[in-house]
């Protein structure tokens, strides 16, 4: 069984993901990947480059949105449109973490 995992996690301010992972004899390789931020917003913003998702509940944070940049991100939850709130994860590499169902150090031991 092959037991990669991840060890160290940055996102630099173009939006690129940096790994480091440690393989199976104990070594360390990097890894360097895009990827798509998203926020939970109440309602659809009125500009940007932004695909949606309506959730299934009328709770007031009903749409997901994913943003083809991490400009695009931070232009739209960072600069609020009047009558338009988000919710956003932060650190951005917890983020990441999650929308890929990875977890930092996994079966790794204190030892290690």
């Amino acid at each position: 069984m092959a037991t990669e995992t991840i060890c160290g996690i940055w996102i630099d301010r173009t939006g690129e993901v940096h790994l480091s992972i440690r393989s199976d004899n104990n070594k360390r390789k990097e890894n360097v990947q895009s990827w798509s931020p998203f926020a939970w917003a109440d309602s659809l913003p009125l500009s940007g480059k932004v695909s949606e998702e309506r959730l299934g509940s009328d709770a007031p944070f009903r749409h997901l949105l994913s943003f083809e940049s991490i400009d695009d991100f931070r232009k739209i939850t960072q600069n609020p449109q009047r009558g338009f709130a988000t919710e956003i994860i932060r650190p951005l590499e917890s983020q990441y973490l999650l929308s890929q169902k990875e977890r930092l150090y996994t079966e790794m031991g204190f030892s290690d």
